[in-house]
């Protein structure tokens, strides 16, 4: 659920009981990963960890507590998506990522894309 769409108050909620969110969509769904990919925060922020976009996506959440699991066929992008766990965002990167959020979901389909 954090894809830019951050229902922090649900997560709170949830976490009282031991539950974590599940992160649909970790990438922004199919036809959006590279409007997410191109955003200069993002790209900031990959450059600063010489990671990938993916990576730095999946390290994002993980961080957030959420369960993700992010589905490929590539064996290339599995092996690719198990490199979060030898780098950590700082705080000031985590917020400078939850800023993007614009309170709009991908599911709904009448919504227009959260970054226009």
């Amino acid at each position: 659920m954090i894809k830019f769409y951050r229902n922090t108050e649900f997560q709170k909620d949830i976490a009282k009981y031991g539950t974590a969110v599940g992160s649909w969509y970790p990438f922004c769904g199919r036809g959006h990963t590279q409007n997410l990919f191109s955003k200069e925060t993002i790209i900031d922020i990959v450059k600063a960890h010489c990671k990938l976009s993916a990576q730095l996506m999946l390290r994002r959440h993980f961080q957030a507590g959420c369960i993700t699991i992010p589905v490929s066929q590539d064996p290339d992008h599995i092996l690719e998506n198990i490199g979060i766990f030898d780098f950590e965002l700082t705080d000031a990167e985590m917020q400078r990522m939850a800023e993007l959020h614009k309170g709009q979901r991908y599911e709904n389909r009448k919504a227009r894309s959260i970054y226009e």
